[in-house]
């Protein structure tokens, strides 16, 4: 059975894959509220601001989730992409060949590594 954090988490990812970032967002903070330290609901909450192109406010959220779980690749890939949408290419650049190193079979990361 799903944790309450789950389900927000859960529907917060669909809300996401529906354009839905605002709702999505109200999720989030939920889960949030209830575990602020939740590397997955903070690296959920960047991309939902990554998504909506605000990377300054995604990045450092992603930096917690990632100091938190630092071994989880989509996070340092999520990462990149908001370095990438700011022109930091090599910050960028770093944070998608670590996500490679730690995941090699993931084309997206590749995809990305190939726009920088």
């Amino acid at each position: 059975m799903l944790q309450e954090n789950d389900k927000h988490l859960a529907r917060a990812e669909v809300l996401i894959q529906q354009g839905r970032l605002r709702d999505a967002e109200k999720e989030v903070r939920q889960a949030l509220h209830a575990d602020p330290q939740s590397h997955k609901a903070l690296a959920a909450l960047g991309r939902v601001y990554i998504d909506g192109k605000r990377p300054a406010e995604g990045i450092p959220l992603i930096s917690q989730a990632i100091g938190l779980c630092p071994d989880e690749d989509y996070y340092l890939y999520l990462r990149a992409f908001g370095y990438y949408q700011l022109n930091l290419h090599t910050a960028a650049e770093q944070d998608v060949m670590q996500a490679i190193a730690l995941n090699p079979w993931n084309a997206g990361y590749f995809a990305l590594h190939a726009f920088i």
